[in-house]
């Protein structure tokens, strides 16, 4: 069983210039033009990282963060690179997953936008750890 989820990273500190103790400055984000509607891209200044994160019963337990420039990979490639043909996996409902049942994967999903953060028997159906390592990273 193995989570996937994507997440934008902010580049730069966040605030505004300001000296602190010993004459440090922190170096804001840029801002104006380049964010706009949508998602975070490398050139809005909020690049996409992924995190794959493999459920174990054991203390076994591995996490993957896979940084997405500009080459033009599609989600579902980044899946197929980390993650075994033929694992269930689970993600939210967001498009770019949507052909993961079509590549030999077992595809469950959660769906954010209704409220929705766990399903299945037992709550097993979610992307909590993964969210959890995106805040986290940010």
């Amino acid at each position: 069983m193995v989570e996937h989820d994507e997440g934008y990273i902010r580049a730069g500190s966040k605030g505004t210039k300001i000296d602190g103790r010993d004459g440090l400055r922190t170096i804001p984000s840029r801002r104006g033009l380049l964010r706009g509607p949508g998602r975070g891209t490398y050139k809005k200044d909020t690049p996409m990282m992924t995190v794959a994160y493999q459920r174990a019963d054991n203390t076994e337990r591995d996490c993957v963060v896979y940084n997405v420039h500009e080459d033009g990979k599609k989600l579902a490639d980044i899946v197929e690179e980390t993650v075994e043909l033929g694992s269930r996996v689970y993600t939210d409902e967001y498009k770019a997953y949507s052909s993961l049942g079509k590549r030999s994967y077992e595809h469950e999903t959660v769906n954010h936008s209704k409220g929705e953060y766990a399903s299945g028997e037992d709550n097993k159906i979610h992307t909590n750890n993964c969210e959890c390592l995106v805040g986290l990273l940010k």
